[in-house]
């Protein structure tokens, strides 16, 4: 399983388990990147995959927010 696979299902995961509710933003792509060590473009694919699930939504220069 791909870096980006392994991010995305434990976001997933955090998300169906209440972890982050409806409504809630999501850490920071940076702060996201230093919690799974990896690189910000890595971050942005896991999180693109849940966007185009709408699963979550961005706003732009806000951050990443939890679908309602």
């Amino acid at each position: 399983m791909l870096k980006y696979e392994t991010i995305y299902h434990s976001l997933l995961q955090k998300i169906q388990s209440g972890d982050f509710p409806a409504g809630a933003k999501l850490p920071s792509i940076r702060g996201l990147s230093l919690e799974y060590i990896c690189s910000k473009s890595t971050i942005i694919s896991a999180l693109k995959r849940l966007e185009e699930q709408h699963i979550i939504y961005s706003i732009p220069k806000s951050g990443y927010y939890v679908v309602e």
